[in-house]
């Protein structure tokens, strides 16, 4: 695979994953991904995939991605497929968007 003009390959760390038997591991998840989805909507919430970064007290900058409960007017709860959003909040205040 190509990215940037450079090889991409699998990181050699998951280089012995089992593809398929990550896969069906993930689908036995559904389920109770399913039911948490759920009983996020009735409240009013959504569950969307977020990057975030924090600068600490030290000036470091803390990193975390993964799914964040979010409240479904938030604007990641209205991203579809490879749509993206970024948001900057500042010192002085958030930053708006551009559409």
């Amino acid at each position: 695979m190509k990215f940037g003009g450079s090889s991409v390959g699998r990181p050699e760390r998951l280089a012995q994953v089992n593809v398929e038997r990550l896969l069906a591991s993930l689908e036995s998840r559904d389920a109770a991904l399913a039911v948490r989805l759920e009983r996020l909507r009735e409240d009013g919430r959504g569950l969307s995939y977020l990057a975030r970064i924090v600068p600490d007290a030290s000036r470091r900058e803390l990193l975390s991605v993964g799914p964040v409960e979010v409240p479904l007017d938030h604007p990641a709860a209205r991203l579809k497929g490879s749509e993206a959003f970024v948001a900057l909040t500042t010192d002085r205040g958030p930053v708006p968007a551009a559409p």
